[in-house]
């Protein structure tokens, strides 16, 4: 989930936490560790979440970066769908017999559900559509978009 986060200006180059560091240092209190990194995604502070999760061995600096590219990648790939997806609903909308309008939002709904399928989250609002990365994007997955 680090890779979702915007701010990772200085990757690597800070200490961990000193909340982290306290309850290690609290007879290796990793319960109380494990709170301080959700707390951390909760509140979306990337930078220092990658730090700690570096220091800690469960992350490096080129995995997370490998992560963060592959992510924009994907953001780039789909975001043309977001305005296809409008103008399908848009036409589909204009259709006059309710055939033509049902075939038009079938097909609107299967590329909904392969976008869905490989992890990305569709938002359609009354004039804009919204395209996010889910949790379990899978970049292979795009295949079936191409």
């Amino acid at each position: 989930q680090i890779e979702k986060f915007a701010n990772l200006d200085d990757l690597g180059d800070s200490n961990p936490s000193e909340e982290l560091i306290e309850a290690l240092k609290d007879d290796l209190n990793t319960s109380l560790a494990i709170t301080h990194l959700e707390r951390q995604v909760s509140s979306s502070h990337g930078t220092q979440l990658a730090n700690d999760l570096i220091f800690l061995g469960l992350e490096t600096k080129d995995t997370i970066l490998k992560k963060i590219a592959l992510r924009k990648e994907a953001r780039s790939f789909v975001e043309p769908f977001a305005f296809e997806i409008k103008r399908m609903r848009d036409e589909a909308k204009l259709l006059e017999t309710k055939e033509e309008k049902s075939a038009a939002f079938a097909e609107l709904d299967e590329l909904k559900a392969k976008l869905s399928a490989a992890g990305f989250g569709v938002q359609m609002g009354a004039e804009e559509v919204t395209i996010k990365l889910e949790a379990d994007f899978d970049i292979s997955k795009l295949e079936t978009l191409r």
